[in-house]
């Protein structure tokens, strides 16, 4: 119920902002102030666009109905011109937004590695709805996709709705940082706050919990010669397997799990027979171009549709590289400022 408290006041609040810039740009005789004013408006119904794709969804699994004034938000904003408003970027003939305006902080960020704020991620519902479907279902989950596509940051957002709407403890580990399998278990058994133990112990220590384990580049896993040994995910497989385990399990990797872990012959795969692959794609240019607009939103700078094209073009929908490409743009606009 907290996550949709707060999206309700998010909502509540930019549409609070949007009737105040309404009235500036009825009232005002200062063309500036109006042209700003609906500059303004524009970002705040981009935000409530952004909101409203999360919250009505969620209303619709916990079966509430979104409350009278949400619900009359809601229509408004069905009433618009559909989503084209969205897609089409705002003319842009000062696209630095206007010589001496302070350029709000770059919108691009981060420009590498994992989003750490659910809000942030963009355009991935399917993927986390997907991957929380395996696991009410009893299942543990794998996020496969290229390198910088947003697997880490799916995470991020899958840990955020776990905890919403199944009420589960989550736990991250970056495996790009224990140097071995003694290290590994060490910080797991740490970030659970339980004495380091293994097996019949740590299941035991676990009794009556329910945990999301979020293991990030799961390549290193692979690493026998580093303690990753077959024994321990062996071990992590029986931690997870069955309606009373006290882990499900999130797994973030470029390669297939069947390929990643083929182990000897004869011997099942430890992870691959009870993670359920959830294949991230790139992005396709409609959702690149929504993606770049969404961040603009709010601020003082726009991009031309040339330059969108260009971003979107030369990205080939990689979003870290979209992200990269745009931060270096926008810093253009106001002369290396970051």
């Amino acid at each position: 119920m907290a996550r949709k408290d707060d999206l309700e006041g998010l909502i509540r609040g930019a549409y609070k902002l949007i009737r105040e810039y309404e009235e500036v740009e009825h009232l005002s005789d200062d063309p500036k102030e109006r042209e700003r004013a609906r500059r303004e408006m524009e970002g705040e119904w981009a935000r409530i666009r952004k909101w409203l794709a999360e919250y009505l969804p969620l209303c619709k699994r916990l079966g509430e109905p979104p409350p009278d004034d949400i619900a009359q938000i809601a229509a408004r904003f069905e009433g618009r011109e559909g989503d084209s408003w969205l897609v089409a970027p705002r003319p842009c003939p000062d696209p630095g937004g206007g010589a001496g305006q302070p350029l709000p902080p770059n919108p691009f960020v981060p420009l590498t590695g994992r989003i750490g704020t659910p809000d942030q991620v963009f355009d991935r519902e399917q993927e986390v709805d997907e991957a929380l479907a395996f696991l009410r279902s009893g299942g543990s989950v794998a996020f496969i996709g290229p390198t910088g596509v947003g697997k880490s940051s799916l995470l991020t957002a899958l840990m955020a709705r776990v905890r919403e709407e199944l009420t589960w403890e989550t736990v991250y580990l970056d495996l790009q940082i224990p140097a071995n399998g003694d290290q590994f278990r060490a910080e797991l058994c740490g970030r659970l706050g339980v004495p380091v133990c293994r097996g019949v112990d740590l299941q035991r220590a676990l009794t009556g919990r329910r945990v999301l384990l979020c293991l990030d580049e799961v390549e290193k896993l692979s690493w026998d010669d580093e303690g990753f040994t077959f024994a321990l995910r062996a071990e992590l497989r029986g931690l997870a397997e069955g309606p009373e385990a006290p882990f499900k399990l999130a797994l973030a990797a470029r390669t297939p799990l069947d390929e990643l872990f083929p182990d000897s012959p004869g011997r099942t795969s430890p992870l691959d027979s009870i993670c359920l692959q959830v294949d991230v794609e790139r992005w396709s240019e409609d959702t690149a171009r929504r993606f770049l607009l969404d961040r603009l939103a709010g601020t003082n700078v726009c991009f031309t549709e040339g330059e969108i094209a260009r971003l979107v073009t030369e990205s080939g929908g990689h979003p870290m590289r979209l992200v990269q490409a745009a931060h270096r743009l926008y810093r253009e606009r106001g002369g290396g400022a970051r």
